[in-house]
């Protein structure tokens, strides 16, 4: 799907350290799966991070994250 056929955005996902610290990703999917893995919506390359390590959701209450594994996942 290219930018242009996606609907708008209900949020971002930040980027907070690293090389691409300050980066902003849109949420505009029902769900962006964020990992490792080159199949994954947002890649992630950092220490400790899986294959397939969360989702976000998109509701009609705003974007929820869901973890694959909810004891390997932290939020800050």
């Amino acid at each position: 799907m290219s930018a242009q056929d996606r609907p708008p955005s209900v949020g971002e996902l930040v980027v907070r350290n690293g090389k691409k610290a300050g980066t902003r990703v849109p949420l505009s999917l029902p769900v962006t799966v964020v990992g490792r893995s080159s199949v994954c919506d947002v890649k992630v390359s950092a220490a400790g991070v899986a294959d397939f390590h969360c989702l976000v959701t998109v509701t009609p209450a705003g974007p929820v994250l869901r973890s694959w594994k909810p004891e390997q996942t932290h939020l800050n």
